[in-house]
């Protein structure tokens, strides 16, 4: 069985950090469509929520979860 090198361990976080970036960033529109992030938002630029606290989402720990059994 081959062994990850360091490298490998730094691309898989990377991957994943880029994960957990993607699903904060996107959760506020999560299921919107284009005329539906318009209408609500005026527009399609700039971030739509200011997140004070980090919360857990299904996206990020449900593959941890189901990979570790």
């Amino acid at each position: 069985m081959n062994r990850l090198t360091d490298r490998d361990i730094e691309k898989i976080y990377h991957g994943w950090l880029g994960k957990c970036i993607g699903i904060r960033y996107g959760a506020p529109v999560e299921m919107f469509n284009s005329e539906d992030i318009v209408r609500l938002y005026g527009g399609k630029d700039g971030y739509f929520v200011d997140y004070h606290d980090f919360a857990a989402d299904d996206d990020s720990n449900g593959p941890v979860f189901f990979f570790g059994r």
